[in-house]
């Protein structure tokens, strides 16, 4: 049995044993649009500072977007 698989989802129906780059990368793509993982990430953004609040349980994330001077702080549930 052969199969390949992106975190959990298995794909078992690959062109042959070693995919090529192409194939792969339009695999991930598939995953990341089936569980809606565009829509929960945010491009061109750098991570400036991460700190775990412990009183909320969450992660306080300060980002730059690229082209921009301005930070942002976001609260997380994880990173």
């Amino acid at each position: 049995m052969r199969c390949k698989g992106y975190l959990i989802i298995v794909n078992t129906d690959w062109s042959q044993q070693y995919s090529g780059q192409k194939e792969i990368h339009e695999y991930m793509r598939s995953v990341a649009r089936k569980h809606h993982i565009y829509e929960q990430t945010q491009f061109n953004t750098e991570v400036i500072r991460a700190s775990w609040i412990e009183k909320t349980k969450k992660w306080e994330i300060e980002l730059k977007t690229h082209g921009s001077e301005e930070t942002q702080t976001r609260l997380y549930d994880f990173m």
